[in-house]
């Protein structure tokens, strides 16, 4: 069967008709794409919200925390400065302290007043060394034990002593150790490789 030949007009007609399928067509595509778009930066809107609310929320995590060290810090600054300022107070060993009557005082430098408890730190690290001292003496304040001795050993005499040596007076002025102490003085003035502590009585 021959094919027809379309008219002018037909041919015209055709024509308009495939245009505004192909120019609908091309919008419907356009406003799917547009669609896709908004629904892209609508998301990426919202993550952006998001993650600038988390920035947020970190911002002042940090700021709290950095809030709370400032805080501890000036503590720790305005503790020290009272230590600094009391430096006229460190309690040296041999040296009669104040409220302690020179009656007692000479009885206990004499020997008259004799250590109840010894502990021997021969041996011992310094870390495990101030550990056994501070129970120590815990414990006899607590059971009311008046006079102690602590044996540190006299060490290299040519590096100003053993380490446990150089290191109890420091020990021993530490406030809640200091606060239990009364007096302190070497066992005999031939002899400062060992301590005597007298202790306050307890309260």
């Amino acid at each position: 069967m021959k094919k027809r030949q379309l008219s002018k007009e037909e041919r015209i007609l055709w024509d308009n008709f495939t245009y505004s399928i192909k120019k609908s067509a091309k919008r419907d595509k356009l406003i799917y794409i547009k669609n896709d778009l908004d629904s892209f930066f609508m998301s990426q809107k919202q993550t952006n919200k998001n993650n600038f609310k988390q920035t947020n929320n970190i911002k002042k995590i940090v700021l709290n925390e950095n809030s709370l060290f400032i805080q501890h810090y000036k503590l720790f600054k305005a503790h020290k400065n009272q230590l600094d300022n009391k430096n006229d107070s460190f309690m040296a060993i041999g040296q009669k302290q104040p409220g302690l009557d020179k009656n007692t005082w000479k009885k206990f430098q004499n020997g008259e007043l004799k250590s109840q408890w010894r502990l021997d730190l021969h041996g011992f690290t310094a870390h495990h060394a101030f550990l056994a001292l501070e129970n120590f003496i815990l414990n006899a304040y607590r059971q009311q034990i008046r006079c102690i001795e602590i044996i540190t050993g006299v060490g290299n005499l040519s590096q100003g002593g053993g380490i446990l040596k150089r290191e109890l007076p420091h020990w021993l002025n530490r406030p809640y150790i200091h606060s239990m102490i009364l007096a302190t003085s070497y066992v005999s003035a031939t002899n400062n490789g060992a301590v005597k502590i007298l202790l306050k009585k307890r309260r």
